[in-house]
């Protein structure tokens, strides 16, 4: 009986893609070889049956045609009508939650690690403050909601743990000042689970200029910036909408049909702006417009779920330095944004606060931030870490 279950499973899957034209003639070919050559064998238990079956089936595709992404698409419907929430590969494990929401799994971060970590963060604070210069350590939120057990059974929320103990030693033991955005989500109700993507980890970009707000006007009250209404109110802003344009992280680690797909906003101004953008990297300087200059509009181009990623066009993606001057700053601050992906959207929403905005991820910068620090003289130091990132040691050097 589970051996024609699963027939009928594999039958059909492959009979409604090739119907519907996705998957291409040698790659149906190729699992129709599997069934010719390889016989279902009642071994296991039906998890055991299945993945024995998808195995030889990705031995056949990757040995004979090289259709990975569509092997990739069929093994996700496969998980999804199979009810499996638990999807593992070579190096990532991807989860379904239960409020249907695709995420990565984490395992915890040795507290020697975070103890360390926030001692850099501390000696760091203690550089800067002697310069004059305020640090702040801004905390992303983990998609995944603290205490919401969204995680399927068995599985436990390590992520927001190490992020609480990390913050009270930054609290108790270092005194350096932070932000918990976790937090401040909740303070002001915003809805958590609509914050996120469906298919990727990173938080929306109407929830990255939500964070935007808040944190100016945090410095405004707590560092005297002067930064007005109209470059914070959503309302002066443009929201373009690209309808299932965005397959995140986890969605192409299972597949369309395991997740689904996300829809997409570009938010940028409308008022008049004037930047010059900078990517020291690439030898790259642009000037115009906010449009003509942080945002990437090859990232947006034509819809392509697994060769373009529409939310790097905000600053191009990842760089080890971006420099923003902002000809049309409401004050002459300079902003120095310590940051991984997830500031992406950010750093070009904060770029219309401040008159500088210069972007480091130290994941690809392989010169010494004190030194940069010294050097640019910044009127402050602001850190944005999504929570994964309490497990990189290279994102917490400075020297």
């Amino acid at each position: 009986m589970r051996k024609y279950y699963i027939t009928t499973v594999l039958f059909f899957i492959v009979l409604m893609a090739g119907i519907s034209g996705y998957f291409s003639d040698s790659f149906i070919k190729s699992i129709a070889r599997v069934w010719e050559t390889k016989p279902l064998k009642v071994e296991g238990s039906f998890n055991q049956d299945m993945k024995r079956l998808i195995g030889e089936i990705d031995n056949e595709i990757n040995s004979n045609t090289g259709f990975r992404l569509q092997f990739v698409e069929l093994h996700g419907a496969v998980q999804k009508y199979t009810g499996n929430s638990i999807v593992k590969d070579a190096d990532k494990t991807v989860v379904k939650l239960k409020n249907n929401k695709l995420s990565f799994y984490y395992f915890s971060v040795e507290k020697e690690k975070l103890d360390w970590e926030s001692q850099q963060l501390s000696k760091l604070s203690q550089f800067t403050n002697r310069m004059g210069i305020p640090l702040l350590y801004l905390q992303a939120p983990f998609k995944i909601e603290k205490n919401s057990e969204q995680l399927p059974e068995g599985l436990s929320d390590y992520i927001n743990e190490d992020v609480d103990y990390f913050l009270k030693k930054l609290s108790t033991d270092t005194q350096v000042d932070y932000v918990d955005l976790r937090e401040l989500m909740k303070i002001k109700k915003l809805e958590y689970d609509a914050a996120f993507f469906n298919t990727d980890h990173h938080w929306k970009p109407e929830t990255a200029f939500w964070a935007y707000t808040q944190i100016a006007h945090i410095i405004k009250d707590k560092y005297g910036f002067v930064i007005p209404e109209k470059v914070l109110s959503l309302k002066n802003y443009n929201i373009k909408e690209y309808k299932n344009y965005f397959l995140g992280s986890e969605g192409k680690r299972v597949g369309r049909y395991y997740g689904g797909v996300d829809d997409f906003s570009l938010i940028y101004p409308k008022f008049h702006t004037d930047l010059e953008f900078k990517i020291p990297s690439k030898n790259l300087t642009k000037k115009g417009t906010y449009l003509q200059t942080v945002i990437d509009h090859n990232s947006l181009g034509v819809k392509d779920y697994y060769n373009k990623n529409p939310y790097a066009a905000y600053t191009g993606g990842d760089y080890p330095l971006n420099i923003i001057i902002n000809r049309q700053a409401p004050n002459q601050k300079k902003v120095l944004l310590v940051r991984d992906s997830y500031s992406c959207p950010f750093a070009a929403f904060l770029s219309m606060g401040v008159n500088e905005l210069h972007i480091i991820d130290l994941r690809h910068y392989n010169k010494s931030l004190l030194n940069y620090i010294k050097k640019e003289k910044p009127d402050l130091v602001l850190f944005l870490y999504y929570p994964t990132r309490l497990n990189d040691f290279d994102t917490f050097q400075f020297n």
